[in-house]
């Protein structure tokens, strides 16, 4: 309404303007949009042409998440221009995944130029996804169903997004938020509870009374969670599991006692026992031998070694003794290369965990250990 009564845009709408506007978005639009054109007056043509040209330079920019808001605005949702709309949203994240592809955005020039040092500027791509991740939890299905498939097109494009702290964890505790919702059909039925919030990711989320598209899109969203899991273990296996051991490992900001089923926990498990190392298909072995998913043993032992290791470490722990540990070893090692360790030194048992303990304690203590590093 606001366009059809621009006194700029009247001085411009004949015929032969509306004509150039239409066959500016001619091939912007997908071929069942045609008929649209043709039906569409001056305003619209206007509004269309210009959604294009802010969100594909944004996109150029690093930024794609803003063409979310078009379909959050019931106008713009339940009007004819929608398809329109889907067909500049879907060539806008074409042109991010483009340009990111060709310029790299792994540290947003604007961060960098402000001062602020490479270690404490999140890297563009990641804090997209995250913004994402949110917006594919939306509680208007148009909104989350176009975030599930930009979070899906960029991981497509740039699985290593995924290989980060924050953006396993945000991830991961959505699903829980999600299905905290589903949940309060039985607990707070009485007293119906529309916003949830997450104290891990300080991040609060409003959804709908339905609680049939609560769990439509519990069951939508933790479907893409394990496929992008899945993506992203299939391409750096090691990475991902360490990334979900220290999520696992790590305590839940929500759950004080721990009493409460965590889903996205649930989940992080199951994908990190059924990671496979190795090239090619799996063996073909017996039903007996493949009951358990084949990194569930080791899986299981090294996240109980990390919280070992973790709980052993405070800031009484005795660093000397593990230089000297390390030191002896070294010190045999260059005396008699390639000769096993004499019978009254340590055994290959003692020193990997030594290994593992200096590690721990170098990543845990406030100061770089340069020495035991």
């Amino acid at each position: 309404t606001e366009l059809e009564c621009s006194s700029v845009l009247l001085r411009e709408s004949s015929d032969a303007g509306l004509a150039r506007l239409r066959q500016a978005l001619a091939p912007l639009v997908s071929p069942q949009s045609q008929a649209l054109l043709r039906s569409i007056g001056f305003a619209q043509a206007a509004f269309l042409l210009a959604a294009y040209s802010v969100e594909i330079a944004r996109a150029k920019a690093g930024s794609c998440a803003t063409v979310l808001r078009y379909f959050s605005n019931s106008a713009v949702a339940s009007s004819s221009l929608l398809p329109a709309v889907e067909s500049i949203a879907g060539l806008a994240i074409a042109a991010y995944v483009r340009e990111t592809t060709s310029r790299r955005w792994s540290v947003e020039a604007s961060l960098a130029a402000s001062g602020l040092e490479h270690e404490t500027s999140p890297p563009r791509v990641i804090a997209q996804v995250r913004e994402l991740m949110v917006a594919s939890c939306h509680h208007l299905e148009l909104v989350s169903t176009w975030g599930q498939r930009f979070v899906d097109r960029i991981l497509r494009a740039f699985p290593q997004a995924l290989l980060d702290r924050t953006v396993v964890c945000t991830l991961l505790e959505l699903v829980q938020l999600v299905w905290k919702s589903c949940k309060a059909e039985q607990d707070d039925q009485f007293v119906p509870v529309y916003w949830f919030t997450s104290r891990t990711l300080d991040v609060t989320l409003q959804f709908p009374d339905s609680i049939s598209y609560r769990k439509s899109l519990f069951e939508q969203f933790s479907t893409c969670a394990r496929r992008w899991l899945e993506l992203v273990a299939g391409a750096a296996p090691m990475e991902l599991e360490t990334l979900l051991q220290i999520y696992l490992a790590t305590p839940c900001d929500d759950d004080d006692l721990n009493y409460e089923p965590h889903i996205g926990r649930a989940l992080a498990l199951e994908v990190a026992t059924g990671i496979r190392y190795g090239m090619g298909a799996a063996a073909d072995v017996s039903v007996a031998a493949t009951a358990l998913p084949p990194n569930a043993s080791p899986f299981a032992f090294r996240l109980g070694q990390r919280g070992f290791l973790r709980g052993r470490i405070d800031p009484t722990t005795d660093a000397q003794t593990l230089k000297r540990t390390l030191t002896d070893v070294y010190v045999l090692a260059r005396e008699s290369p390639g000769a096993p360790l004499p019978a009254d030194g340590p055994s290959i048992r003692e020193v990997a965990d030594a290994m593992s303990h200096a590690t721990h304690f170098v990543v845990a203590a406030p100061h770089v250990d340069r020495e035991l590093l």
